[in-house]
């Protein structure tokens, strides 16, 4: 639908759960997540040029002209649920869906009936980050993938690495699994992205920030500057990295299920 992948689970009631995968992975991490919640109305989105959403090439003809990255994404969304007529959604979104969650808070804010931000953060890259991933985006643009080599040992803990081979497994394969058009839109748009702290300041909507207590790519001070521009709960997850929906399904769907509870 609207060229995105969506994968919709529950009764279609209340206000919808609107949940955004991290890079460079799909819906599928939150499948578990999404089990413990068999109950709310979940709809998991694909971004651009991954597992069922079109190429962002073909996304951006279906925009506003000039919008390229995590914006023509939160443009896409919006518009996406506008046509299956919701018109308001809790936006759950973990490392670069919560970079998408922020951008439609900042261009769409009458949807957004709560937020969740998971594993994330609203400042922008620094120099370096930035040069990194473009830099990486010009090499999968050539068809190589050599930066997310070891990418999965960065974005679990070290205890699922040690004590989950099954789990780390899966990731590796995830990350094998990723495209080269879906690399290149996302590293490209994170590192164009702004700081969007401005906008949580502003928005006055029920709202979690939720964060795997071994989490090395988003600090906890990422966290608690989006919690107080909120004013809102930080939630810990132990015993997870910065891919807490999958290593910690039930404690991050208890965070979720209680935010919807509030919303509806």
């Amino acid at each position: 639908m609207n060229g995105l992948g969506v994968q919709e689970q529950g009764p279609r009631r209340g206000v919808p759960l609107v949940l955004l995968h991290a890079f460079p992975f799909d819906h599928r991490m939150w499948n578990d997540v999404i089990d413990e919640l068999s109950d709310v109305w979940t709809i998991a989105i694909d971004a651009p040029g991954f597992a069922d959403s079109a190429s962002p090439r073909i996304l951006m003809e279906r925009v506003e002209p000039g919008v390229y990255g995590l914006e023509m994404f939160a443009d896409s969304v919006a518009t996406l649920l506008a046509k299956s007529g919701i018109d308001k959604a809790v936006i759950a979104g973990v490392s670069m869906g919560g970079y998408t969650a922020l951008a439609i808070a900042e261009r769409h804010p009458d949807l957004v009936a709560g937020l969740a931000l998971i594993d994330t953060k609203a400042s922008p890259d620094d120099h370096v980050a930035a040069e990194n991933r473009r830099t990486m985006a010009d090499e999968a643009s050539r068809g190589i993938s050599t930066g997310l080599r070891h990418m999965a040992g960065k974005v679990l803990s070290d205890e699922t690495g040690d004590e989950r081979p099954a789990m780390y497994t899966q990731v590796v394969k995830w990350i094998g699994q990723a495209p080269f058009a879906g690399i290149a839109w996302a590293q490209k748009s994170m590192a164009d992205r702004p700081g969007r702290l401005h906008v949580l300041e502003g928005l006055d909507v029920p709202a979690v920030v939720i964060r795997g207590e071994h989490d090395d790519l988003s600090t906890q001070s990422d966290h608690q500057e989006m919690a107080d521009a909120l004013g809102c709960e930080l939630v810990t997850i132990e015993h997870a990295g910065h891919l807490s929906p999958f290593e910690q399904p039930q404690e991050v769907a208890g965070a979720l299920r209680e935010l919807m509870a509030r919303v509806n």
